[in-house]
């Protein structure tokens, strides 16, 4: 099963990782690989995966901004986003709530 928060750029213009760029040129233009290869290290290795505008809501560019941002947008931004996450009682959020919450209520814990 696809983990849901796996982002894969398709191309390696998507990327803006200084080092993603020179391993893809070591791999494809100075040892001649084959850029499929070298785009399946990328996706495995590159930070620029994990890095994406912060997803505010469900609104363009995820509520980021109304320019253009840097990094692409992840796709899932309608669905995992600040604004759901904040509404949800199951949410990260909600969970740390809970846990301040039990934090103040029982000294021994501080």
């Amino acid at each position: 099963m696809k983990n849901r928060l796996t982002r894969r750029l398709s191309s390696i213009e998507d990327y803006r990782d200084i080092e993603t760029h020179t391993v893809y040129r070591e791999l494809v233009e100075d040892k001649g690989g084959d850029p499929r290869d070298a785009m399946a290290i990328i996706h495995a290795k590159s930070r620029d995966n994990a890095r994406t505008p912060m997803q505010w809501n469900g609104s363009a560019n995820a509520g980021f901004t109304s320019g253009t941002p840097w990094l692409q947008v992840n796709p899932n931004y309608k669905a995992i986003n600040v604004m759901r996450d904040r509404a949800s009682a199951d949410s990260i959020f909600a969970y740390y709530q809970g846990l301040i919450q039990l934090r103040k209520a029982n000294p021994i814990m501080v």
